[in-house]
């Protein structure tokens, strides 16, 4: 039973993150920051508590992956996408770029999977400390009437934040951990 526990709260990060996809649809930018603390919290939980229960699993692992994926990869790039829609709703093809986030989380979250070097450390941002830095800026510059929300409102702006976050989770270098 207690090889379970550790999965509970990783579907509960899940579950989470999917709320704060449907808040982020709705514009409803306040409750994404909620579900993205929610699910930080069941994500350090649910590795506390596999390590605790001495309750690691080949399938724990990769659940795990797959509700980072959609809490800390695809609910900020929804959120970036709907912000960007509101400051720039002449400009559709571009508003789609934050979803290049969502494929480098993939890809960093498969690479974290396989990569023994990364046990004390990472390489790369982790995808729960890009949503961090991400989401609150996006929904603290929508909320707010000054430099950076017309920074963030600027047609390239949210593009090119896309590009460097989307390499800092993908590329080599060393990262501090909380592990």
């Amino acid at each position: 039973m207690k090889k379970h526990i550790p999965n509970l709260f990783t579907l509960c990060n899940l579950l989470s993150g999917c709320t704060g996809v449907v808040c982020a649809m709705r514009g409803n930018f306040e409750a994404v920051l909620i579900t993205l603390m929610v699910s930080e919290f069941f994500d350090f939980f649910d590795g506390f508590a596999a390590r605790a229960l001495g309750a690691y699993s080949a399938i724990g692992k990769e659940l795990d992956s797959l509700a980072d994926l959609v809490s800390f990869g695809l609910c900020p790039a929804v959120c970036l996408f709907s912000w960007y829609g509101i400051a720039q709703p002449g400009i559709p093809f571009l508003r789609w770029f934050p979803f290049v986030l969502t494929a480098a989380s993939a890809l960093r979250l498969a690479k974290f999977n396989i990569d023994t070097r990364q046990s004390t450390s990472f390489l790369g941002l982790a995808t729960s400390g890009c949503a961090l830095l991400l989401t609150p800026l996006a929904v603290y510059s929508f909320y707010t009437d000054g430099f950076l929300h017309t920074l963030m409102g600027t047609v390239w702006f949210t593009p090119v934040l896309t590009v460097v976050f989307s390499f800092l989770l993908v590329c080599e270098l060393p990262m501090f951990s909380l592990k």
